[in-house]
């Protein structure tokens, strides 16, 4: 007679590992947040609980295809269902709101030009080039460009991201004893509008592609903050904003190769005084042994640009090819903010 114990015990450790990979392999939960996400659905549930069928008339859908989307978002702990076909938000819920202060609804709800390349990810792994640009064609600028829409959707997305990385980012360095900062590639100005926000003493630079920088809406962060902000269109190849006490490249070098890099790095040098200092915030591969925004960034870097990973001992290079040197590494569970002074 079989011993059913054994038994029970074998296909539970079988069971757990089968468990733990269709957790972290299945994407149709991914997919599933998304279209939440994108529908609004969290917005229509910020007042309290509702039906699945009022739900569906506010957000434009039919009622049991949402029903089966949020019954399976509530076994992850995504919305509630405590009632029969009600549902209400949960903690993780509340972040897909648009009125949340960290809101995450533009960071998932895009449609998302890199999810399509995600499909070709193999290809980066054989290669080590953009799988974005095997899927798409042409590389993520360009592609932008064309797909204004998307172009939009991404920018907003990059905000959030910000948005929450300045938990972090403004307790992890003395950003007050800069007077004048110099965000280098900016985008649409996440980054230096909050900054700006938080530190009244302070005057910004936005810098980058003049048809990049045009999108900027500094007066959304305040009058305040619109009076203390330049925006300057520009290619970072050729020159930025000169003078400064700060300047930062915050997730703009590691997307190109050795020879690009030390090209905006020397751009950069050449417009710092003496006394200035840069803070380049990338990924470090190697640095650090737990797992941090930078795991994530990684993978992104080599979908959407390729090239290769780079080290603490990379950038020291690269560094130096540019008259620059690193004098401290400031680690953080988003990206570590590496210190740079003239040479």
């Amino acid at each position: 007679m079989p011993d059913t114990t054994t038994t029970k015990a074998r296909n539970s450790r079988a069971a757990m590992p089968i468990a733990t990979l269709a957790a972290t392999a299945d994407y149709a939960f991914a997919f599933a947040v998304r279209a939440a996400a994108r529908l609004g659905v969290a917005d229509h549930l910020a007042d309290g609980q509702r039906h699945v069928t009022e739900l569906a008339e506010a957000v434009g859908v039919q009622p049991d295809p949402l029903y089966r989307l949020l019954r399976a978002l509530a076994v992850k702990g995504i919305f509630a269902e405590p009632r029969p076909r009600i549902f209400e938000l949960t903690p993780s819920a509340q972040l897909l709101r648009t009125e949340h202060p960290f809101s995450l609804r533009d960071v998932y709800s895009g449609a998302g030009a890199d999810v399509r390349a995600w499909g070709a990810f193999d290809y980066s792994l054989r290669t080590g080039a953009a799988a974005f640009e095997r899927v798409h064609g042409c590389d993520l600028a360009t592609y932008r460009s064309r797909n204004p829409i998307e172009d939009a959707e991404l920018d907003r997305a990059q905000h959030a991201g910000t948005r929450l990385d300045l938990l972090t980012l403004i307790r992890g360095y003395p950003w007050a004893a800069a007077r004048t900062v110099v965000d280098v590639g900016g985008g649409t100005g996440a980054l230096i509008f909050a900054l700006l926000q938080r530190f009244s003493a302070m005057r910004g630079t936005l810098f980058d592609l003049p048809h990049v920088v045009a999108q900027a809406r500094p007066e959304q962060y305040g009058a305040d903050v619109a009076a203390r902000c330049v925006l300057v269109g520009g290619d970072f190849f050729d020159s930025v904003p000169a003078g400064a006490d700060l300047y930062v490249l915050k997730t703009v070098v590691g997307g190109w190769d050795d020879e690009h890099v030390v090209a905006i790095l020397r751009t950069v040098r050449a417009a710092m005084r003496q006394d200035s200092t840069l803070l380049v915030l990338e990924p470090i591969m190697g640095y650090g042994e737990e797992f941090t925004l930078g795991n994530v960034v990684h993978l992104r870097t080599l979908l959407l640009y390729g090239g290769l990973d780079r080290t603490m001992d990379d950038y020291e290079r690269l560094l130096a090819s540019a008259r620059l040197r690193p004098t401290q590494v400031i680690p953080r569970v988003t990206l570590p903010i590496v210190e740079v002074v003239a040479q």
